[in-house]
């Protein structure tokens, strides 16, 4: 997700370097699905399987300060929600990249601007991208639990992330689709997963091949999937429904004494129900939020090109 997020974060600069339409368009990608999603596990989710009576679930603090999610300062937990699980008491863990991801929203426009001054946009990326592969790996081998928590999320966890981020905007650079291959990076990725390797080398090899077999995955000259998902954007919505969907699930088949499915059947339901959420949540708020933003975006003066 974050490498597809730099590459196209990094275009949509190159396209249009205007921070403030810049700066819209990001908004309305990011805000109202998430609205959509917070809303749905608080007043949806949340009634549904809490362990309190209604009446108190919908009068506690806690039911209300979860709508901080909003505003990307992650809330896991809503009372009664989903306590004896292999996550306890997380509703939707996979919001906590949220900030971190826009927060990289607000710092690429400025990098990519330093680095145009100096005329360095390609080199300049390289140097952050191998700092982000430095920090991150230093971090796994010396200070795995480090905590430095701000605004409810604790950043050295954000340095796993960095380095797909920067190795996607890298890649998305004029002149660099040409090296990308999707024969050469699938055999890479096989023989990186066959053979095996300590953490630290494991994470490096994954910083440097995964960017590398998913771009080149989904930049290849036919890819079997264009026509499918070509008018349609499905991804930040299995994105945001993915975890508190799986923790539905797990829910409904304790609730049920549902035994008989096993770990595949499961996942095959988790993914059904999160894709047709995905659907709803792209048709019903997120594309007609983004023509919203389109017709803002149409008052806004002339694009301005960020790389000349």
């Amino acid at each position: 997700l974050f490498v597809i997020s730099g590459y196209l974060i990094t275009k949509s600069l190159i396209n249009d370097g205007n921070f403030g339409r810049y700066m819209i368009r990001r908004s309305f990608r990011i805000f109202p699905g998430l609205i959509g999603v917070v809303f749905f596990a608080a007043f949806i989710v949340g009634p549904v399987t809490t362990s309190m009576p209604i009446k108190d679930y919908l009068l506690a603090r806690e039911t209300w300060v979860y709508l901080k999610n909003i505003i990307l300062y992650p809330i896991y937990s809503l009372p009664g929600v989903f306590g004896n699980y292999t996550y306890p008491n997380a509703v939707n863990g996979s919001l906590w990249t949220l900030p971190i991801e826009f927060s990289l929203y607000l710092l690429l426009p400025f990098l990519l601007l330093i680095f145009k001054k100096l005329k360095i946009v390609k080199p300049g990326l390289i140097v952050t991208l191998l700092i982000c592969i430095s920090a991150d790996l230093i971090h796994l081998k010396y200070f795995p639990a480090g905590r430095f928590v701000f605004y409810g999320t604790n950043w050295p966890d954000s340095l796993s992330i960095l380095p797909y981020f920067f190795a996607g905007s890298f890649l998305a650079i004029d002149g660099l689709k040409k090296f990308l291959n999707l024969q050469i990076s699938g055999m890479l990725m096989v023989m990186a997963l066959i053979f095996r390797f300590d953490d630290v080398i494991s994470e490096l090899l994954l910083c440097l091949l995964l960017p590398y077999f998913t771009l080149s995955f989904a930049l290849t000259e036919k890819p079997v999937f264009s026509n499918w998902f070509s008018k349609s954007d499905y991804s930040y919505g299995l994105y945001l429904y993915g975890f508190v969907i799986q923790q539905l699930i797990s829910h409904q088949l304790q609730k049920t004494n549902f035994k008989i499915f096993g770990l595949n059947v499961s996942f095959l339901i988790c993914l059904a129900i999160t894709f047709v959420c995905a659907v709803i949540s792209w048709h019903l708020i997120e594309k007609p939020m983004q023509n919203v933003g389109k017709r803002i975006l149409g008052r806004f003066h002339e694009k301005s090109d960020f790389f000349r």
